[in-house]
């Protein structure tokens, strides 16, 4: 039979109250708790961070969508102009009393033809910035009259 080995073979290697090794062990547990408020720390940065990125991100869209509407509203067209005008056709078409009638599918036909013309036409010149579109308002007799309308930013006309 063996006999069992001193005391202080004990207190070294299995941590004995007063030894290095539990003071150790209450060093660490000491340590953990600083770690646990690091955590807490960081957490609590972290959440107030990701609140301001995300406010951030809300007050952007919010003005983003603020803008969308501003620009879009009916007072946009405050920067337009527009001018009545009329061309004489003299030879090519004829005026037809069907284009009396704005719904009838020769005016429709008609319209859709010179509003496309006029528009290439002013795509091509000098005013070409500032052209928006036209649209063809009506037909008179006389050969064939050609009412219409011209849309223009008023901002980009050159001086």
């Amino acid at each position: 039979m063996a006999m069992p080995a001193p005391a202080a073979a004990y207190s070294a290697g299995f941590g004995w109250a007063g030894s290095d090794s539990s003071q150790q062990l209450y060093r660490n547990s000491s340590l953990g708790s600083k770690d646990k408020d690091k955590k807490r720390v960081c957490s609590v940065l972290l959440i107030a961070t990701s609140t301001l990125v995300v406010m951030a991100v809300l007050a952007i869209a919010a003005t983003a969508a603020y803008l969308g509407v501003m620009t879009n509203h009916s007072d946009g067209d405050k920067y337009e102009i527009q001018f009545d005008s009329s061309l004489r056709v003299i030879e090519g078409d004829q005026f037809n009393p069907a284009l009396n009638d704005r719904l009838s599918p020769l005016f429709q036909k008609k319209s859709e033809l010179y509003r496309r013309w006029i528009d290439a036409v002013y795509k091509k010149s000098p005013l070409s910035d500032s052209f928006r579109r036209s649209s063809v308002e009506r037909f008179d007799n006389g050969s064939l009259i050609v009412h219409f309308r011209l849309f223009f930013d008023r901002r980009k006309i050159p001086s």
